[in-house]
C-alpha cells in the first residue's frame, strides 16, 4: 500500500484589511492545505495557544491516515470508533507481530489517547455545525431510558458540588450527553494514610523539639498541642492572642 503523505506546516494567514498576521499550523495533504482544520484553527486562535493547535493537527492527521488505511469503511461512526480502539491497542497483531494496515502504531497511554479522542470529538462538533454530516463521525448519543438516567444522575451530582452549581439548568440539556466513544477512563488510585510524624516520638518532639538555649518555647508547644489533639486547622492558630486584664496584678 502506496503510504499517504501529509505534513504540518506553520502558516501566516492574513484574514482580513488590518493586516493582522496570525500564525497558525496547516495540514497539507495530497490535494493541498486542509481546509476545515485551517478554519478550526483561525476559529479558536483568539482563546487558543499555538501548541494546543499544534495537538489538533496531530490527532487530525492520525485520522486521516487510518481512513486512508481502512477505505473500505463506509460507517463514519464505526470507523472512528475503530480508529480509538486502535490508538488504545495499537495496529500489530499481538500473534503475529505483523500490520497488515502498515500505520505500525504502538499503544497510545491512556491520557494520550484520550486527549487525542476528545479533540477530534470537539473538532468534529464544531464542524457538523457548518457541515451536518460531520456530526455523524462521533455523535452524541441519547442512549436508552436508564442510560439517560444514569447521565442526568451524574450531572445532577456535578451540580451539587460544583461552586456555582445553583446557576446550572435544573436538568440536563442535550448538549450535556456525552459523545458515542470516549475516551477510556484512568484507574482510580486509593488514597494512602497522608504523612504524620510518628505518634510514639511526639513527646520528643515536643519537650526536645522547642528547647533552644536551655529554655521551651511555651507558645509553640501550645500550638503544637492545638494543632495535634485538638483539631485545629493550621491557619487557626493565626486567630488566637492574648488578652491582659488590667485590673489583674501580675507576678
Amino acid at each position: 500500500m502506496k503510504a499517504m503523505t501529509f505534513v504540518s506546516v506553520n502558516a501566516k494567514i492574513v484574514s482580513d484589511t488590518t493586516g493582522a498576521v496570525m500564525e497558525v499550523p496547516v495540514l497539507l495533504t495530497p490535494e493541498g492545505v486542509l481546509g476545515p482544520l485551517l478554519d478550526y484553527c483561525l476559529a479558536r486562535s483568539h482563546n487558543r495557544s499555538l501548541s494546543w493547535m499544534k495537538k489538533i493537527v496531530l490527532a487530525v492527521t492520525l485520522f486521516l491516515r487510518y481512513v486512508k488505511a481502512n477505505p473500505n469503511e463506509p460507517d463514519s461512526y464505526r470507523l472512528f470508533q475503530n480508529f480509538a480502539q486502535r490508538l488504545y491497542s495499537g495496529t500489530f497483531d499481538h500473534a503475529t507481530g505483523l500490520d497488515p494496515s502498515n500505520l505500525c502504531w504502538q499503544p497510545y497511554s491512556i491520557n494520550n489517547a484520550g486527549d487525542i479522542i476528545h479533540r477530534l470529538s470537539e473538532f468534529f462538533s464544531w464542524l457538523g455545525e457548518v457541515r451536518p454530516e460531520a456530526k455523524n463521525i462521533n455523535p452524541r448519543y441519547a442512549g436508552d431510558a436508564f442510560d439517560r438516567k444514569m447521565d442526568e444522575i451524574a450531572y445532577l451530582y456535578r451540580r451539587e458540588k460544583a461552586f456555582l452549581g445553583h446557576g446550572w439548568a435544573a436538568n440536563p440539556g442535550p448538549h450535556q450527553t456525552g459523545y458515542r466513544t470516549r475516551r477510556k477512563m484512568t484507574p482510580r488510585v486509593a488514597q494512602s494514610e497522608p504523612p504524620a510524624f510518628p505518634d510514639d516520638r511526639f513527646e520528643e518532639f515536643l519537650l526536645r523539639g522547642f528547647k533552644v538555649a536551655g529554655k521551651h518555647d511555651y507558645r509553640g508547644m501550645l500550638i503544637t498541642l492545638l494543632l495535634h489533639g485538638g483539631g485545629l486547622r493550621v491557619s487557626e492558630p493565626f486567630h488566637l492572642y492574648l488578652m491582659v486584664d488590667p485590673l489583674v496584678k501580675t507576678v
